[in-house]
């Protein structure tokens, strides 16, 4: 008798079925599977959570999410340094970041608006207040996405590395670069 294959799908299968990827970044349990249970109400959008700001930055970089949830008191890094991480990454650079914190101090919200945050809401915040930045956010996420797509493919990254490096690319026949 042949045995029976089940294939279980990896990460990355389940992540390109759904329509929308947020990755949260958010070490209190509790606001984690807050958050988790309001996403699961909506098929289309797939959360993965990490609980440490350093292996978040680290899933920003590979599971490249439509949008991340942010919170500014999680562990292994405060929220604002990641935050930073995430900016001058080219890689992460373009992915909304919804920054969530217990900190109602005025001037903080602005702060991060500022950096370049793409919003900011104090816990406890509405679930609907919650909806409807991410909403705005995926929307942004998915205007600009083909524009990042274009931007990180190898040939691309090796142009700008050259770049980097200033090392100029080559121009061949007809103009075209050569790398």
């Amino acid at each position: 008798m042949a045995g029976i294959h089940v294939s279980v799908p990896t990460l990355q299968t389940i992540l390109t079925s759904c329509k929308h990827t947020i990755l949260q970044v958010e070490n209190n349990c509790a606001n984690a599977e807050l958050v988790r249970q309001f996403i699961a109400l909506h098929s289309d959008i797939k959360l993965v959570t990490s609980i440490n700001g350093l292996h978040g930055y680290e899933m920003a970089q590979s599971l490249q999410p439509d949008m991340i949830l942010l919170d500014m008191r999680v562990s292994c890094a405060n929220g604002l340094d990641v935050f930073a991480l995430l900016r001058e990454d080219v890689l992460t650079a373009h992915i909304p970041v919804i920054i969530l914190s217990s900190n109602a101090f005025l001037g903080e919200g602005k702060k991060c608006l500022d950096a370049g945050a793409f919003g900011y809401l104090t816990k406890p915040y509405k679930l609907k207040d919650l909806m409807e930045v991410i909403v705005v956010a995926l929307r942004h996420a998915k205007a600009h996405r083909s524009v990042a797509e274009i931007a990180f493919t190898p040939a691309a990254m090796t142009v700008v590395e050259q770049c980097l490096s200033r090392q100029p690319p080559s121009l061949g026949e007809g103009g075209h670069i050569h790398l």
